[in-house]
């Protein structure tokens, strides 16, 4: 009677109930259950006109594990943007209160980035090509997924994940190039300014720097943080160089890149100046003379 009671509904509607939570998964009732006859109840049938009349009746009780939906943990997980083919990114947890369901499967049901695959028996989430581009921190910082879990009998239960992707350094990248300058441009003048790309977004990882590794440094000069190059000594078309080529690097802290930038010098055209060292007429004679006059015919 303390697990079992007779709810009455009429002469002929008497039910048998329980009069406690039977559950499979806990004490005290985990090891009776879908054990046969592990309960029993004796049941006492009296004659209404005649009391001394009784029939006994035992009933067995059998305590059926009823299928309860698993259920899955795991929130989010986090992969570095990138990541290799094959890179394990987390596996994702679920449990299973029920008792005889030891195993349970994994399946993808949703993934828009197409980025991820998942261990069928293991839960374990993996990057499913190289180079997957939603798999960008510039472009996603974080990608959902619907994992669904699925027991042995059949029930399943789907979650959103969240993925969250991890920044990491990426190089820089600095292309060759070609400028003209001329052959009378001022000494100290910038004649251009090396400009060089990099994807990352952080400032501790797209912190830039310049510096000439290569060509005629006597000539010309870079800014290490503006990347501007300055002239520092003369040109001429006639008498130096007609081009000139400067390796130059950029540095991020962790990769560099190299690239050449060639400078072509323009001839201009150029002036001679004239020294009248002497002059002379039929009266005189003026050595480096300031001014010579001479006879205009009228009109």
């Amino acid at each position: 009677t303390a697990l079992f009671d007779l709810e009455y509904g009429g002469p002929l509607n008497i039910k048998l109930v329980a009069k406690v939570k039977f559950d499979c998964e806990s004490e005290p009732y985990k090891d009776r259950c879908g054990v046969k006859d592990a309960f029993s109840v004796v049941l006492d049938y009296y004659d209404k006109q005649d009391p001394s009349i009784k029939m006994t009746k035992t009933v067995p009780i059998t305590l059926i594990d009823v299928n309860e939906l698993p259920e899955i943990k795991t929130e989010v997980i986090e992969v570095v943007e990138n990541a290799k083919k094959g890179t394990v990114v987390d596996t994702i947890v679920a449990e299973d209160v029920d008792v005889y369901d030891t195993v349970l499967t994994y399946t993808l049901a949703e993934d828009n980035s197409k980025c991820f695959d998942i261990g069928k028996n293991s839960g374990i989430v993996t990057v499913k090509t190289d180079k997957c581009p939603s798999l960008d921190y510039e472009k996603n910082t974080e990608l959902p997924i619907k994992v669904k879990v699925t027991d042995t009998k059949g029930g399943s239960v789907s979650k959103i994940i969240r993925v969250k992707i991890k920044d990491v350094n990426e190089a820089p990248n600095l292309d060759d190039k070609t400028i003209t300058v001329k052959e009378d441009t001022p000494v100290g003048s910038v004649i251009d300014k090396v400009v060089a790309t990099d994807p990352d977004k952080a400032s501790e990882y797209n912190n830039l720097t310049y510096k000439v590794i290569g060509g005629d440094t006597t000539m010309f000069s870079i800014d290490p943080k503006t990347g501007e190059v300055t002239l520092k000594d003369t040109l001429d078309y006639e008498l130096k160089a007609r081009e000139y080529t400067l390796r130059v690097q950029v540095d991020d802290g962790e990769f560099t890149d190299i690239a050449s930038l060639k400078i072509k010098i323009k001839n201009v055209e150029e002036w001679s100046d004239v020294v009248i060292t002497k002059y002379e007429n039929i009266d005189s004679t003026w050595n480096y003379p300031d001014t010579i006059y001479t006879n205009q015919p009228e009109g």
